[in-house]
């Protein structure tokens, strides 16, 4: 099997039997699902899903895989999970909003270790919302009804929390996602129906947004990621169409209609995810509970779970999140069933 790559900004381009793939750099090591057997590591260590079958950069099916968690307050159960986060190792992080804290898993679903607490202090959470990792491992937490965001070591350890950008307090700020070319972040502040900018520091940069359903308003901003392509998406809990923007808050173009049809989405939208195949997943509500993937110009490209709530494999309840390893894994956060549930892609 012939590989050749061609580095790229924040990316890699790997040719394999001529067919061309782009996958996103991490600290300059290309993430390479399915070639060489390894994750994220160089030299193919442990990292986030490695090894498997490469996903086809094209439609892709998704099917079922395994699952972990149920209801309770035990190590390793859920509460309310919200959503899904990797480490450099391809260790599971899960904020709980019922039990107000951070459990942290094994790729396979074992519980690890816990960390957080009801409270307004340093590691504690008053409705945990949403987490990310950043270049260095740092670990992110949108604290929503502390208005704030906590930044933690690693290890789980304070270091320090943001309440304010741009001369305004934050107010219930519910997602965040990295741009991992440069360490540069978006958090959507959805009280104030704003999209918040900061630097690998922390340094507020810029904002845009104001409350209303035209091109560059929001009606409370829920769901935010960013692309290969560098721009950023974000979706609206109760407004359909999906908005793209490039990293200056430049509208682009939006997509999406409502409905029950192929492609269709309905609100309240919950949470999106890009894998590094620069597909877009997104979960409809309870109402039909799907993941919906598109390409970054907003063309349909498959669907899974079933449009009927269920608890069966293959089904979901109240799904909030989704959130894709390296290898193209949807960890899919099945909140009325109390699990994570693992799919594949062919």
């Amino acid at each position: 099997m012939k590989v050749e790559e061609l580095l790229l900004w924040g990316g890699v381009v790997v040719v394999v039997g001529g067919l061309a793939y782009f996958y996103i750099t991490k600290n300059g090591i290309p993430t390479l699902p399915g070639i060489g057997g390894g994750g994220n590591g160089a030299g193919g260590g442990t990292g986030n899903g490695g090894g498997g079958t490469t996903p086809s950069p094209g439609k892709p099916t998704y099917t079922f895989d395994y699952k972990f968690g149920s209801k309770g307050s035990g190590n390793g159960q859920f509460l309310d999970p919200h959503d899904v986060s990797f480490d450099k190792a391809g260790n599971v992080f899960i904020p709980d909003r019922g039990r107000s804290d951070v459990q942290v898993f094994t790729h396979d679903g074992k519980f690890i270790k816990k960390f957080g607490g009801p409270g307004k202090g340093p590691v504690q959470f008053n409705v945990p919302y949403s987490t990310a990792h950043d270049p260095n491992d740092n670990f992110y937490v949108s604290d929503r009804n502390n208005n704030r965001l906590q930044k933690l070591t690693p290890a789980g350890a304070f270091i320090k929390q943001i309440t304010t950008a741009g001369g305004k307090s934050l107010n219930r700020p519910e997602d965040l996602a990295f741009d991992f070319t440069n360490g540069d972040y978006y958090v959507t502040d959805t009280g104030n129906n704003r999209i918040l900018k900061f630097d690998k520091a922390d340094k507020f940069l810029l904002q845009w947004g104001s409350k209303g359903n035209g091109n560059g308003k929001f009606d409370h901003p829920h769901s935010i990621d960013v692309g290969p392509d560098r721009n950023v998406y974000v979706a609206c809990g109760p407004i359909v169409p999906i908005q793209k923007f490039d990293g200056t808050g430049k509208f682009i173009k939006q997509w999406g209609t409502e409905g029950n049809g192929q492609g269709q989405l309905r609100s309240f939208l919950e949470h999106m995810d890009i894998d590094q195949f620069g597909r877009l997943h997104i979960i409809n509500n309870d109402i039909r509970p799907i993941v919906n993937v598109y390409d970054l110009n907003g063309n349909w490209l498959t669907q899974y779970g079933n449009v009927k709530k269920g608890s069966a494999d293959g089904q979901f309840s109240e799904p909030e999140h989704v959130t894709c390893d390296s290898a193209g894994k949807p960890f899919v956060v099945d909140s009325g069933n109390f699990r994570i549930k693992v799919f594949k892609p062919y």
